[in-house]
């Protein structure tokens, strides 16, 4: 069966995120006890922090995230949560669901939910967390904070704002750069490392950016556990070892997301400077406007 498990592995890292669904729906519904010994490994890795720790096996992880999606994604549509009703699940990934809620007058927010097969008393711990930094940084650019709780008692949940607007992306312009550059420097004046730096956590709204997940916050020199989560595409190398985020670390991921965001000539000047861009090192805001020509 765990020769089974690891071809099943090799199989979803190779597929995307709607092919991945199916194929575990399939699982699912077709074999019953593969399902369940799939939960049972989930299950038994995270009881030592497995999917969380900062060493994590990336298709664990898209494993995780697609088990978790199809065991429960429609679980808690018309459930209440503070004064918004789940409606439909509007994402996943990491270790929260984020559904799309509606108040009895018509007004949306989101609603993030734990990822099944996680330690309860984990999960709860970061849950807490990030309702924390939400009350504490309302002056930052972050969604409103509504509420967060316990549902039956067991579950942890967190409603903020529904920010609507535009992921980052290619092409957006040298303003849109300026903005999260000016948005990283803005929370690390404050003593905030952001752990997760990446086009994906920034929405363009009108004429502001947002910061829209604060999961992997934390405050600078704090001792963080050793299942912190982290973004694989945009992380420095020595996070994908072990070492906690830093401000360092945060500016490594904003270089890249700079070079992703950019033209090629810009991407090239960020290329130059990661090559020797060490977990020490840190530049002033001026530096890095230099190294990038704006």
């Amino acid at each position: 069966m765990v020769s089974k498990v690891k071809e099943i592995f090799l199989k979803i890292v190779a597929l995307d995120k709607e092919e991945r669904n199916l194929f575990l729906e399939k699982i699912r519904e077709k074999d019953s006890l593969l399902w369940k010994e799939l939960k049972s490994l989930l299950e038994k890795s995270n009881s030592d922090s497995g999917i969380f720790s900062m060493k994590v096996n990336f298709s664990s992880s898209q494993l995780l995230e697609t088990l978790s999606y199809i065991e429960v994604s429609k679980d808690y549509i018309g459930v209440r949560f503070g004064d918004f009703k789940a409606v439909e699940l509007f994402s996943s990934g990491g270790h929260g669901l984020l559904y799309k809620g509606r108040s009895d007058r018509g007004s949306q927010a989101i609603i993030k939910l734990p990822v099944p097969f996680l330690e309860a008393k984990v999960v709860r711990r970061f849950f807490e967390r990030e309702a924390r930094f939400y009350v504490q940084l309302q002056d930052f650019p972050v969604p409103k904070f509504y509420c967060w709780g316990m549902h039956k008692g067991e579950i942890p949940y967190i409603v903020r704002e529904f920010v609507e607007g535009t992921v980052l992306k290619r092409g957006m312009g040298e303003e849109v750069l300026k903005m999260v550059i000016e948005t990283v420097f803005k929370f690390h004046d404050a003593g905030v490392i952001l752990g997760d730096v990446s086009p994906s956590n920034f929405i363009l709204s009108k004429d502001r950016l947002v910061l829209i997940d604060l999961g992997t916050l934390s405050w600078e020199h704090e001792r963080l556990p050793a299942y912190w989560p982290f973004n694989p595409d945009f992380s420095a190398p020595w996070v994908k070892k072990g070492v906690p985020p830093s401000r360092s670390s945060d500016q490594y991921s904003l270089l890249l997301t700079v070079a992703y965001l950019a033209d090629d000539k810009v991407s090239r000047y960020v290329a130059e400077t990661l090559k020797s861009f060490g977990k020490k090192d840190y530049l002033t805001k001026k530096e890095l406007y230099k190294i990038i020509k704006l």
